[in-house]
């Protein structure tokens, strides 16, 4: 796929070993919509991104209620941006075990390790301990969620030229590209 190419040549360009951040904005039960950063942990064959998750997260209900969802990575290198919109899905720890332990692995001991703080968005306790680093060998707690989103289009909008350049991919025509007006 076209767009598929294009975004991780220019993933590599820009974070280099870097983590991959991207923006992913929900919308919860009464359709206010929300942003946050997530890292991008894997893009595989098919286009589908993944990202580690806490199932005790808003984002974590909110998805799980309304699996419509877009990310966006800004490439300020390049002067570029990718939103790619589609369905997500969190999958927990007994559905796929074998994703979770390999993604739990490539993780740094110090994002491991907040999978075992308290509850996030709850009132801070002063006694709460938290947790520093969490090597990989110690399995994944229960809240360790996969995210993954199922792209049904992709929008690419380059600012390097004048005027812009924008396309867009989807899905129901086999990912053929279209240039459109900026």
């Amino acid at each position: 796929m076209q767009w598929l190419d294009e975004l991780r040549i220019a993933l590599e360009r820009e974070f280099a070993s870097a983590p991959q951040v991207m923006m992913l904005a929900t919308v919860d039960a009464s359709c206010a919509p929300h942003v946050r950063c997530l890292v991008c942990r894997r893009i595989d064959e098919e286009g589908r991104l993944y990202a580690a998750t806490d199932s005790r997260t808003q984002k974590d209900a909110e998805l799980k209620s309304n699996s419509r969802a877009e990310i966006v990575f800004w490439l300020p290198k390049l002067r570029t941006q990718y939103r790619i919109s589609g369905c997500a899905k969190m999958v927990a720890y007994h559905e796929d075990e074998q994703l979770h332990k390999e993604i739990w692995r490539q993780m740094s001991n110090e994002s491991r390790s907040m999978f075992f703080w308290p509850t996030p968005g709850v009132a801070a306790d002063t006694d709460n301990a938290f947790t520093q680093a969490v090597v990989g060998e110690v399995p994944p707690p229960r809240n360790f969620e996969i995210f993954i989103l199922q792209p049904k289009q992709v929008d690419r909008l380059s600012l390097e030229h004048h005027p812009h350049r924008r396309r867009i991919w989807r899905s129901d025509t086999s990912w053929a590209g279209v240039d459109v007006n900026p």
